[in-house]
């Protein structure tokens, strides 16, 4: 088996993953000793099990992210971890150093710089997708669940570019890593969103979705389950309006 951190041949189960040696007593010495590591260079180094010199910062990340769990490490027996994984540690990462907090510092503002003009990008191109979406219909309209479900899928390759574009490690996943990250981000991500469009129109009484003043009427939400040409909602559309508000 494949350790899940560094892709050498020889993992084993440890810690609730698949990991070799090197990378289990890496992650029971910087939970042992307390350790924090940062990159200097955005995340975005590589980590393989022939690297002479990994980047700590990147590995210890790495290692959160596939779910290593500390709750195992069982630090009565060893906490420093057995003399061959002690040994392979050694081997594996000589020399490493944690980064000055001033380069930390730049680091950070250049993230920070990148994170605001990526997420202008994406604003821009959000209002002329609504735009083109909008079609002749008229501004500030409730919508449909239709119309929603299909913003949700809009808002989904967004914020995927713009996830992209400013964490160059994002495209270092796998595909299953990338997927439970994302779900993850995009529910609590669209709260904040939503709660800003809201705060921009001044309305507590509707969820407004974007620029062109569309939104969600919660005050009647049985309009949200029928279809756009329709002039009185189904029975159906009634039943699940209904359902909603208890």
């Amino acid at each position: 088996m494949n350790c899940q951190v560094c892709g050498h041949q020889n993992g084993k189960p440890h810690f609730g993953v698949i990991a070799c040696k090197a990378c289990s007593a890496f992650f029971r010495r910087c939970c042992a000793l307390k350790k924090k590591y940062k990159c200097r260079h955005n995340g975005i180094c590589e980590i393989t099990p022939n690297g002479r010199k990994i980047c700590r910062g990147c590995r210890q990340m790495r290692c959160n992210l596939i779910g290593m769990e500390p709750e195992r490490i069982q630090y009565n027996r060893d906490p420093l971890g057995s003399k061959a994984e002690r040994m392979a540690l050694s081997a594996y990462s000589p020399g490493e150093q944690s980064t000055s907090s001033s380069s930390d510092d730049q680091t950070e503002l250049r993230l920070i710089n990148r994170l605001v003009e990526n997420y202008k990008i994406l604003e821009q191109r959000r209002d002329q997708l609504y735009e083109r979406r909008q079609s002749g219909k008229p501004r500030g309209r409730a919508l449909n669940f239709k119309e929603v479900n299909r913003s949700c899928m809009d808002e989904c390759v967004l914020r995927a570019h713009w996830i992209a574009a400013t964490f160059p490690i994002f495209k270092s996943f796998s595909f299953n890593e990338k997927k439970i990250m994302f779900a993850n981000f995009f529910a609590g991500n669209t709260i904040l969103y939503l709660g800003k469009m809201c705060c921009l129109y001044g309305r507590t009484d509707r969820i407004i979705f974007s620029n062109t003043g569309n939104y969600l009427d919660m005050q009647n939400i049985q309009d949200f389950y029928r279809e756009e040409d329709d002039e009185n909602p189904s029975k159906e559309a009634t039943r699940l309006g209904q359902a909603s508000k208890i």
